[in-house]
């Protein structure tokens, strides 16, 4: 049997002058001990600004962490030896946002005025060739040709022109002109450009799709379990109970990084003053973040604004979060959900961001949503597709999941988890010798057998996303989503005590070679992170592998697959 090496966390300490006991909110400096890197982001995002011409796109709801990502960029480009601007479009004067003119003239005086140099910006200015030549002179002919190092121009909050028409649609253009020309004159490849917007721009405008499809495009994903932890450990929190703060936070707000930070900063603040222990107060938290009063209130009342505004955009979401299961919408809507950071996608279908979400707006329903129509439809087709899924999904003589929607659900949860770069798990567990048993005692006893072992499987798991399935005849497969090989093996030593605990004795067990004196299990795990290099079936491949030695090297034992150990290092 493998085994599984546990290295103790780093711990952080908290101070009273740390990042760590600042409320939540704004950026993360780029040295900050709570800044946690979602890898590969950081590497694309430092290697993009190192290619000559680039241009790189970051984009995401509120909150995730876009200014934080850009802070760690401009580091790296300080340590490159470039020249940085920085634009907020944030702080533009709303007369400057009047015309294409105005704010193509204050563009260029800010880039002279952030590099400290002379504003000759009247020299090149002709009304008679329009303003978008005029700028572009500007930059090629006088502010590169004055710097001896490659300029990185960051535009951030440029989802403030998409307001105004007038403006953004001319100035996009003008930026795909500049990193299409720089793909031929190595002139202007000095200039490498960064731009990042909020997607919740989108509904309000009935934008469909993003309105600039050039460069490279970082979508920024929430945490993964790991790099959760890893958030958690910063915050101070022993190695005990560090796994447990983990796995509530994740299972209730997903990894999203404002919101895991927010929960984690008062949580220690309550700590300081509350003699409560951490899993308590934390519980308490959880318990009040779907209310009015919650740590949450600010957050959640902006995603109930932006559903008020659309109707239809509530409607929908509004039935998504009655459904446990992801669920079929019209693509327009699922994107827009998606933009506000409501929904995450898995295929051609969506489900609910976090429990949270779903907790919260089934608690706070809009009347007008709740008596729709169509909730009314859909409810009533989601029960007819409920009563179709129990009869071909079911298996009719444990009430387990069949193998076809083991492999429904393994095929959706490695779209998901590779998404976010979560480890899933899985262990193929076989009766042992349950043939020679069936003989013995008869098919009616051989039935009794299957029921006990899979309750006693479905006792063992306490994971709302985990599945028992029952992958055919006396074999059963468990599907652990964010759960690495130790995490399987931890569950599988659950498995093999739980059932020698039904006590199904076997006679003569020592002359017909069978392990025990009652009824055992070999078990097969395999652990990966969800890539394009390989698919699901490589995982169910390297879990019977590993079942395949546990049985050929004697039976009632544990086989952890070493096929995939250095990927999940």
């Amino acid at each position: 049997m493998s085994s599984i090496q546990h290295q103790s966390p780093v711990m952080c300490s908290v101070h009273r002058d740390s990042p760590m006991t600042e409320q939540p909110g704004g950026p993360i400096p780029p040295f900050s001990t709570i800044y946690i890197e979602r890898s590969p982001l950081e590497k694309q995002a430092k290697e993009a600004i190192e290619q000559p011409g680039c241009l790189l796109r970051i984009k995401s709801p509120k909150k995730m962490g876009k200014s934080s990502l850009i802070g760690q960029v401009k580091t790296h480009a300080i340590g490159l030896g470039y020249r940085i601007v920085h634009l907020d479009l944030h702080r533009v004067d709303s007369n400057i946002l009047t015309n294409l003119n105005s704010f193509l003239r204050w563009f260029c005086k800010t880039l002279s005025y952030q590099l400290q140099l002379e504003c000759e910006l009247e020299d090149y200015w002709n009304e008679d060739i329009g303003s978008k030549i005029s700028c572009t002179a500007y930059l090629y002919n006088y502010i590169l040709e004055k710097l001896e190092t490659p300029l990185l121009l960051v535009i951030s909050e440029i989802d403030c022109l998409f307001e105004h028409p007038q403006i953004y649609q001319d100035f996009l253009l003008l930026l795909r002109s500049w990193y299409e020309e720089a793909k031929q004159e190595e002139s202007i490849q000095k200039l490498r450009l960064i731009l990042s917007h909020s997607t919740e721009i989108y509904i309000p405008l009935k934008i469909h799709q993003s309105p600039f499809n050039v460069g490279l495009v970082l979508q920024l994903t929430p945490l993964n379990l790991q790099q959760t932890q890893a958030l958690v450990h910063c915050y101070g929190f022993s190695s005990t109970l560090s796994e447990t703060i983990t796995n509530q936070l994740y299972e209730w707000v997903n990894g999203h990084p404002y919101l895991t930070q927010l929960a984690l900063y008062h949580l220690v603040k309550q700590i300081e003053v509350n003699s409560e222990t951490p899993e308590v107060k934390l519980a308490h938290l959880i318990e009040e973040s779907v209310t009015l009063s919650g740590i949450y209130s600010d957050h959640l009342r902006r995603c109930l604004i932006h559903l008020k505004q659309n109707q239809e955009l509530a409607t929908a979401f509004q039935y998504v979060v009655e459904i446990d299961d992801a669920i079929t919408l019209d693509p327009i809507l699922a994107y827009q959900l998606e933009s506000l950071g409501l929904v995450t996608l898995i295929g051609n279908k969506v489900i609910c961001s976090c429990q949270l979400y779903r907790q919260y707006f089934r608690t706070y329903k809009l009347d007008i949503i709740d008596q729709h129509p169509l909730i009314h439809h859909l409810r009533q087709l989601e029960k007819q597709n409920l009563t179709l899924k129990s009869l071909s999904e079911t298996d009719e003589l444990t009430g387990l999941a069949n193998r076809r929607w083991f492999n429904n659900m393994i095929e959706q949860e490695w779209q998901r988890l590779g998404h976010q770069n979560n480890s899933l798990s899985l262990l193929l567990v076989d009766i042992d010798y349950f043939k020679v048993y069936n003989d013995l005692y008869g098919h009616p006893a051989g039935d009794v057998c299957l029921q006990k072992i899979a309750q006693a499987l479905t006792e063992c798991v306490n994971r709302s996303t985990d599945l028992v399935s029952r992958y055919g005849g006396e074999e059963f497969a468990i599907l652990l989503p964010m759960s690495n090989n130790q995490g399987g093996v931890q569950v599988a030593q659950r498995i093999q005590k739980q059932i020698k605990a039904l006590q199904i004795t076997v006679k003569n067990s020592q002359i017909i070679c069978f392990p025990e004196d009652v009824v055992t299990v070999s078990i097969g795990v395999a652990s990966i992170i969800p890539s394009s290099d390989f698919n699901w079936r490589d995982l169910v491949e390297a879990a019977d592998r590993s079942l395949y030695e546990s049985k050929r090297t004697g039976r009632n034992r544990i086989t952890v697959s070493q096929t995939f150990s250095r990927l999940n290092e």
